[in-house]
């Protein structure tokens, strides 16, 4: 883990584009539309715990990462970090996949991928190149040793310096929260 020490010659962070900006929204809108798509049919009952408890996982991905995840301020290696570059979106697709099964339209994985490939990749890519403007070619290292997406097991874990305060300053409570309601829509009804 590396810290970018503050710096009034560090430049201001550009304005998202869209796709960056408007990923959030996806948390509430992608249940929603999954559970009026399902209707809600008993045969899904099946999948429910293998849906909530991949929810659950992802959830528990994102907020650790969330927990140790200092923007623009420091290169977190450690944690989530050391396994894949992307643990937040990892844990996204996680979740995505858990509403899936809760859903019990085995179809909805299409649009799902889709989704995630037109939102998460070009915001991988925008969020790659702002880090090397940060971190220049100290990147290099870390690039070369953990994978962008899928992850490989490190060799020594570390649990990272997780801290509640910053899981609250990223917003990550916002996704549990979604979540938790999300999945409370499939089993209650």
């Amino acid at each position: 883990m590396e810290r970018l020490n503050p710096h009034p010659l560090n430049p201001p962070r550009p304005r998202e584009p869209w796709f960056i900006r408007g990923r959030t929204a996806w948390t509430g809108i992608a249940p929603l539309a999954l559970f009026i798509v399902s209707g809600v049919t008993a045969s899904q009952s099946r999948w429910e715990i293998a849906g909530v408890a991949l929810v659950f996982a992802g959830q528990m991905l994102r907020a650790w990462a969330a927990g140790c995840l200092l923007k623009n301020h420091e290169l977190m290696t450690a944690g989530p970090f050391a396994w894949t570059r992307n643990p937040l979106y990892l844990g996204s697709g996680i979740i995505g996949l858990g509403y899936v099964l809760l859903s019990g339209v085995a179809w909805s994985l299409l649009p799902l991928l889709a989704a995630f490939t037109v939102i998460y990749l070009p915001t991988i890519r925008y969020e790659e190149a702002r880090l090397r403007e940060l971190f220049g070619d100290r990147l290099n290292d870390y690039f070369a040793r953990v994978p962008r997406f899928f992850p490989r097991w490190p060799g020594r874990p570390t649990l990272g310096p997780f801290r509640w305060t910053t899981l609250v300053r990223n917003r990550e409570w916002e996704a549990a929260l979604a979540n938790t309601a999300g999945s409370l829509l499939f089993l209650l009804t």
